[in-house]
């Protein structure tokens, strides 16, 4: 009878241990264990030219969600790598060099937004955009490179010999 009893401790023991040991571990949204945020995980972007010509810095970084929203932005004064921190999904990295006073950039850009040249239509230097696709789905370091290639050149227009005769 004593053999039984203490039989039965034992197995109610381990039934106890198993229970607490097959509990799924609860941790802070924001933290994990290696100290990582769950929300926002690290995502570094770097720049580069098509060709030899060399990016007009600073370049504007933006990283747009899937349904064309800007989720963050950044400004890169040089070619040095940044890091965004961006919550996990699909987003499209945009960058942007050459800008100027002679440009109009919406505040609040999406996707689908232009960028104008404002009422002369004459800039000093040459607006460069590159765009790339990345995942951001686990605590990997996730790195993409977006390559820049000229979107408004410059261009030098002279007319001559034009008729007096000649009307707007």
């Amino acid at each position: 009878m004593n053999y039984r009893l203490t039989e039965l401790k034992v197995l109610l023991f381990l039934l106890l241990l198993s229970a607490v040991s097959c509990q799924r571990p609860m941790y802070d949204e924001e933290d994990d264990e290696d100290g990582v945020s769950q929300t926002n995980l690290p995502l570094k972007i770097s720049a580069r030219s098509s060709g030899e010509s060399p990016i007009n810095y600073p370049a504007y970084i933006y990283a747009f969600a899937e349904d064309g929203s800007c989720s963050a932005s950044l400004k890169m004064t040089d070619n040095a790598q940044i890091e965004m921190k961006l919550p996990p999904t699909r987003y499209t990295i945009v960058a942007i060099a050459g800008l100027g006073e002679e440009y109009i950039v919406p505040k609040d850009p999406s996707l689908d937004d232009v960028i104008v040249m404002k009422e002369n239509n004459r800039s000093s230097r040459a607006l460069m955009m590159g765009t790339s696709t990345v995942t951001i789905a686990n605590k990997k370091n996730v790195s993409v490179s977006v390559t820049l290639y000229y979107a408004v050149s410059l261009v030098n227009i002279s007319l001559e010999d034009i008729p007096q005769t000649l009307k707007r």
